[in-house]
């Protein structure tokens, strides 16, 4: 009998849990950016000069430092 109140209750939570999807908005994106050569392998929030950046790794070596404010580049650290 516990193993069939499991599945019940497995099956609940399951319902449960594509009814919230449903419910739930898509996410729209903070930062888009198009045509990183050979597509982005890394992300990360850095500080320079007390100032946050966001760099971008590119699978070819590319580094480079976006102003999450503008969304423009500000420098390329690295271009492999």
């Amino acid at each position: 009998m516990l193993v069939a109140e499991e599945i019940k209750e497995n099956e609940e939570l399951r319902v449960t849990i594509m009814n919230m999807s449903k419910t739930v908005k898509k996410p729209i994106p903070l930062f888009v950016h198009y045509g990183f050569l050979g597509g982005v392998s890394c992300s990360a929030i850095v500080s320079v000069d007390n100032e946050s950046h966001l760099a971008v790794g590119t699978t070819c070596g590319k580094c480079t430092l976006f102003s999450p404010r503008t969304h423009l580049c500000t420098s390329t650290i690295h271009n492999g």
